[in-house]
């Protein structure tokens, strides 16, 4: 196993549902680490084993960090495991911290290539967090259930219309104060240039059935709304997107 993938496993600080009482309302991570796991149709319930073990070895090695999975519910059958960062240097203080820490990485391992069975695939990413083009990214991360992700592949030399283009989308949700949160992020590595994502956390998935009874919280005028799908259709090649849920029993949260 590389140092990278084992850096996720261990380094993952997203808040999982009342992971952190005190100070569960922050401010979005400078840098995110995605791993995204394909799993193996029908192998489920092998994996979320696995998982649950891993979160075990982890407590009992009383790893400082905490860590939060997610299952899709739309799309291919996928794990996504999100890791906090405030920088790439902290990415490596990890790296040197499991070095250290040989019966932990041990462990690890073993637990990856039991992993290993039930996936078809795995890859991780890093992101930059774009404050400019988020809409009130504080929330109170104790309560997230479910996540909405979307990313975007953008031509090349076109970035400039799709960052317009998310301004006014940012601007509208501002003026129609509806209440929900998105943060943007601009894939870093792992993925092609030009990859954005927008990340919605939700208490309940029935939350978008309200935004889009109220034009998804924009109150635009037509005018507005064709400058949109016109910079849209201007900077994009593809948009996907897929449902989350978060599972607890895959999840993990030091001791205070």
């Amino acid at each position: 196993m590389a140092a990278g993938e084992l850096i996720v496993r261990l380094g993952l600080l997203l808040l999982a549902p009342g992971a952190l009482v005190h100070a569960a309302v922050v401010d979005p991570p400078p840098i995110l680490y995605i791993t995204k796991l394909r799993v193996k149709p029908g192998r489920l319930p092998d994996l979320v084993q696995v998982e649950s073990e891993r979160v075990e070895t982890l407590r009992k090695a009383r790893w400082p960090r905490t860590m939060i999975s997610s299952v899709s519910i739309s799309g291919a059958q996928e794990l996504w495991i999100f890791a906090r960062y405030q920088s790439l240097g902290e990415l490596a203080a990890d790296l040197e911290s499991i070095e250290r820490m040989p019966e932990l990485r041990t462990a690890i391992e073993r637990l990856d290539r039991a992993e290993a069975g039930s996936i078809e695939s795995k890859h991780s990413v890093t992101a930059t967090y774009q404050p400019a083009i988020s809409y009130r990214p504080r929330f109170d991360w104790d309560e997230v259930r479910y996540w909405e992700i979307i990313w975007v592949r953008l031509r090349t030399g076109h970035h400039e219309a799709y960052l317009e283009n998310r301004r006014m989308t940012r601007e509208e949700h501002e003026k129609g104060a509806y209440d929900t949160h998105q943060m943007m992020y601009a894939v870093q590595s792992g993925e092609l240039s030009g990859t954005f994502l927008v990340i919605r956390p939700m208490k309940e998935l029935s939350l978008l059935d309200d935004l889009h009874a109220h034009n998804d919280g924009e109150p635009e005028t037509p005018q507005e709304e064709r400058k949109k799908v016109a910079l849209f259709g201007e900077s994009a090649l593809s948009e996907e997107e897929a449902f989350f849920r978060v599972v607890p029993a895959m999840s993990y949260t030091p001791v205070k």
